[in-house]
């Protein structure tokens, strides 16, 4: 096992041949270079910073409200992985992919990494992100 400290001295417990992925999504008002820059030292193979819904809304008849929502919600992600970019300042080698949900980002994780033994996936931001992520692993979560 290899023990990875941040900046903030939290420990991070990883195995060493495990492949490591980040789903990210800030919303409202929270400022992502705060929340991403504990991460830095992390080395992710993929990064996707998502929409924190579960899954992609596609209706034939949206109003303009929820085109606008929408537009706006990707723009942040690209915020986002831009604030990553320049977090890291060119020593990034993490492939930053952006999706407009968590559960295109784990079928993405799944599909690539289907012959690594291990694979975290870290899940952070946003109370919403990790709701709709938490909805996809156990739908029945609520119920019980």
């Amino acid at each position: 096992m290899l023990n990875v400290t941040d900046r903030h001295n939290t420990n991070f417990i990883c195995f060493r041949n495990e492949h490591k992925s980040l789903i990210f999504s800030a919303t409202g008002d929270r400022n992502s270079e705060v929340l991403l820059n504990p991460l830095i030292d992390i080395d992710f193979k993929n990064i996707y910073f998502v929409i924190p819904t579960a899954y992609k809304r596609t209706h034939k008849h949206n109003d303009n409200y929820s085109v606008v929502e929408h537009k706006d919600l990707l723009a942040r992600c690209h915020r986002n992985a831009e604030t990553w970019e320049n977090i890291k300042k060119g020593t990034n080698s993490t492939k930053i992919t952006i999706l407009e949900s968590v559960s295109e980002a784990l079928i993405s994780i799944k599909s690539q990494n289907k012959n690594i033994n291990r694979t975290s996936v870290l899940v952070t931001g946003s109370l919403h992100l990790v709701g709709a992520t938490l909805s996809i692993i156990d739908p029945n979560l609520s119920s019980t």
